[in-house]
């Protein structure tokens, strides 16, 4: 959907017609008035926005102030919808006040509903898919400086029925080299929105396929990490992740960090996702036993997505490299590569499946396989194209020079006669 734009020029208290369009509009509002028991309900419209003090969207709560023949205008109030950068929980603040008096008339507020009810096939909000009991938290503050917390329990019913069917698919380089390890990609797929959500992912990356040491030593502190991602040492980014949600217009990417964490075993691997204004960072596990790498995402936020592809590639900071044999060229394409994975939905759904591990580029011939010529047979070449491309007779003493320079290029040792080898022969 289409946020409203320039939300930071929408006035307090306006006159004119509410600033944003229908594409933004996102719900209702009603406020009632009054401290008898004639009371003044108004109804009002709740619109999205764009980045609001800071944070990546906001809402708009838009009421046309106006009762019997008194027209006081529109009373615009602004709040800003933040996200949770490891469990996507959204937030609300508001940032400009309930107005107490407009044009010096007291308000007199007594009830304010919000009803979130996004209409057509663009829905604003989606259910949670995990059945677990959930709360609502927040804070009321009055006009004299006072506060008040509030929490409410939600649950979300059916979950359990709710169907669970993604698929994981992954692949590899099938040619690595001592010196770039080699690519490993991950792509796991879902429907989106209709589907339980994914709560956990565990690999088991198979013994051919093992973590580079050397890049494992160069993991980021956690302190550093904390404080500022882009502070790391580029040798601690093994790759990038990439996730499409049905809930943003763009896709969301960005790094993947190896982060040493205080007295853990082996670091981390942490996406640190972007787009829109929003930040995810996604936590992965990992552990290593006897050459085998364990991966595991435990802590998956409770939202729906169509694509997260995870790359890793080649290069001198890769994250696996071939466990196979210099003389064998570092090349995995003779092998059959299977890992172990388990999915788990957000409704306690599980998948338990071998995946197979595609290999590409085995259809191509490396050059350290393919058959390296002699000099005698490069000199052949060579000798061939002076004598093409000096074919006129003009040209008779460039084609002498370019011989010349062929055979010095590649010298080739003259063969003995018969009549010698017979002599050596003999002796």
């Amino acid at each position: 959907m289409t946020p409203c734009a320039n939300p930071q020029s929408i006035p307090t208290l306006s006159n004119e017609q509410p600033p944003c369009g229908p594409e933004s509009l996102i719900g209702h509002t009603t406020s009632v008035s009054g401290l008898g028991k004639e009371t003044v309900t108004l109804p009002g419209s709740l619109y999205l926005t764009k980045g609001l003090d800071g944070a990546p969207f906001g809402l708009l709560a838009s009421t046309h102030a106006k009762a019997g023949p008194f027209d006081l205008g529109y009373v615009n109030v602004l709040s800003t919808i933040s996200v949770n950068e490891t469990t996507a929980a959204v937030s609300t603040k508001t940032i400009s006040p309930i107005p107490r008096f407009i044009k010096g008339v007291p308000a007199q507020l007594r009830t304010i509903n919000v009803t979130v009810e996004r209409p057509g096939n663009a829905p604003f909000q989606f259910n949670p898919t995990n059945c677990e009991e959930l709360k609502i938290n927040g804070e009321l503050k009055g006009y004299e400086g006072g506060s008040s917390a509030i929490s409410q329990p939600f649950f979300a019913a059916n979950c359990q029925g709710l169907t669970f069917a993604p698929t994981l698919t992954a692949t590899a380089q099938g040619h690595g080299s001592k010196a770039n390890g080699t690519a490993f990609i991950v792509k796991l797929e879902s429907a989106g929105i209709g589907q339980a959500n994914i709560h956990k992912v565990d690999l088991t990356i198979p013994a051919a396929l093992p973590s580079r040491l050397t890049t494992i030593q160069k993991a980021c502190l956690e302190s550093v990490f904390n404080a500022n991602p882009a502070a790391c040492d580029e040798g601690s980014v093994i790759g990038e992740g990439i996730v499409h949600t049905p809930v943003l217009n763009e896709p969301l990417r960005g790094p993947a960090y190896l982060v040493s964490h205080g007295g853990a075993a082996f670091p981390d691997v942490e996406f640190v996702l972007q787009g829109e204004g929003i930040k995810l960072v996604l936590d992965g596990k990992t552990d290593i036993k006897n050459g085998i790498t364990y991966s595991r995402f435990e802590t998956s936020p409770d939202a729906p997505f169509t694509t997260f592809e995870s790359i890793f590639p080649a290069g001198p900071h890769s994250a696996l490299t071939a466990n196979v044999p210099e003389k064998e060229d570092f090349s995995l394409c003779k092998k059959s590569l299977t890992m172990p994975t388990t999915i788990v939905g957000q409704n306690g759904a599980v998948i338990e499946q071998t995946t197979k591990i595609g290999l590409i580029g085995c259809g191509a011939v490396l050059v350290s396989k393919a058959h390296k010529l002699t000099n005698a047979q490069l000199l052949a070449k060579a000798l061939h194209v002076c004598r093409t491309k000096y074919k006129a007779k003009s040209k008779k003493s460039k084609r002498v020079a370019c011989e010349k320079a062929a055979r010095k290029k590649y010298p080739v040792k003259a063969a003995k006669s018969s009549k010698k080898k017979k002599a050596k022969k003999k002796r």
